[in-house]
This record gives C-alpha cells, sequence and structure tokens, in this order.
C-alpha cells in the first residue's frame, strides 16, 4: 500500500495546535476583533442584529464572512502542511525501521535449502544466488556470476515435469 493512500493517515490538525495557531494569526486576530466589536456595538444600539439598518447588517455580515474565508484558508494551509510533514515523518521513520533490521543470515555452503526443487540445477542455481556474502574478493564475484549464468543455461535446457495429483475424494 502507498503511504499516500493510508487511511490511517490523519486528515485533520489536531484542533488543539489549529486553535493556536488560529489565535497566533494577525490577519485573523484583526478581523474576530473588528467583528466582535460590531456585533457588540449592532446589540447595544439595536438590541438585535436584524433591527439594526440594512447598511450596518452587510457590513457586519461581510465582516463574518472575510473572518470565515481568512479562517478557511489558512486551515486549509495548515491541513496540507501537516498531512505533507506526517507523510515525510512516516517515511523516515519506515526508512530507519529498514535500517535498523537485523540482516538475514547467509546460506551456509554445506547447508540443504529449505525448499527441495525436483531438478538439481534449480537447487545448486538457489544456493548460489541466496549466497549474499560481502567479503568475497574482485575475482570470487567474477566466478561466482560466471558459475551462476552456466547453472542458469544449464537450467533453462531442462524441462521440469509438471507431476498432477488425483482429484481428491468428496466428503
Amino acid at each position: 500500500m502507498s503511504i499516500r493512500c493510508n487511511p490511517g493517515a490523519p486528515k485533520e490538525v489536531p484542533r488543539e495546535v489549529m486553535n493556536r495557531l488560529l489565535a497566533v494569526d494577525p490577519e485573523i486576530a484583526v478581523l474576530e476583533r473588528q467583528f466582535k466589536e460590531s456585533h457588540t456595538r449592532i446589540k447595544w444600539e439595536y438590541k438585535f442584529i436584524n433591527r439594526a439598518p440594512k447598511e450596518i447588517r452587510e457590513t457586519h455580515k461581510k465582516l463574518g464572512q472575510q473572518l470565515k474565508a481568512a479562517t478557511k484558508s489558512l486551515k486549509d494551509e495548515l491541513e496540507a502542511e501537516h498531512r505533507k510533514n506526517y507523510f515525510f515523518y512516516i517515511h523516515n521513520e519506515m526508512m530507519k525501521r529498514q535500517l535498523n533490521r537485523p540482516l538475514s543470515e547467509t546460506v551456509e555452503e554445506g547447508a540443504e535449502p529449505a525448499i527441495e526443487h525436483q531438478l538439481e540445477e534449480r537447487t545448486r542455481l538457489q544456493l548460489v544466488l541466496c549466497d549474499l556474502s560481502k567479503n568475497l574478493s574482485s575475482q570470487a564475484i567474477v566466478a561466482r556470476k560466471v558459475y551462476a549464468i552456466n547453472l542458469q543455461i544449464a537450467l533453462a535446457s531442462r524441462k521440469e515435469l509438471m507431476t498432477r495429483q488425483p482429484p481428491s475424494a468428496p466428503a
């Protein structure tokens, strides 16, 4: 599964963090202050907002819309940045886990493979390809590559017989 399609990834910024960031933004703070002043002034003079003259109601409504739009745009930016940071963090954590994971043990030359193949060429090829020794000289590496190629050619010239199993009896 792609980390971008991770259903467990957060879609929203935590509410506590969002509230702190919204309170700090100067544009939103100014709009909130203006909206609250307008609201209290209208309430003081007219008791209800609907009783205020149309021009005052429209300016009050426009202030509310500006505040809502500014808040929404900041929230969208913060959510996009939070998601981007989350995926960056998760990617780094996955890479660290892969780097710190213990290396698998190399196959010893005398050990039998865990899987038994019908063809001996396939078994020998598995031993060569699964041997991930790093302490080899350059001549040994070249010799191993040549040996692997020869085994692949020998395996390609052989045909593995398919064994059919009889159909099981109905229970």
